[in-house]
């Protein structure tokens, strides 16, 4: 039992992130600075998902307060640090 309830709350930190897809989303009709594809928008789904990932990995495995918050800011910190370097690109 306690397996499947960490199951699920790993897939919901996997799916929470996918609604800051549609700031871009948005932006695309909103103004021509805003310049996705179909690629930019799978490509940013998946890194989401893989960063809500490892984050519900992190809150179900992790022991102590201290060591969740630590890992948690370090997966955040790679996460902003990728895409601010793919954005570059």
């Amino acid at each position: 039992m306690e397996t499947a309830k960490k199951k699920s709350s790993v897939l919901v930190y996997a799916l929470i992130g996918l609604p800051l897809l549609l700031i871009p989303l948005i932006g695309t009709f909103v103004s021509d600075e805003v310049n996705w594809t179909g690629f930019d928008f799978a490509f940013g789904a998946v890194m989401l998902v893989a960063l809500g990932t490892i984050i519900g990995f992190i809150q179900t495995r992790a022991q102590t307060r201290a060591l969740k918050l630590g890992l948690t800011g370090l997966a955040l910190i790679a996460f902003l640090f990728i895409w601010g370097f793919l954005a570059t690109a």
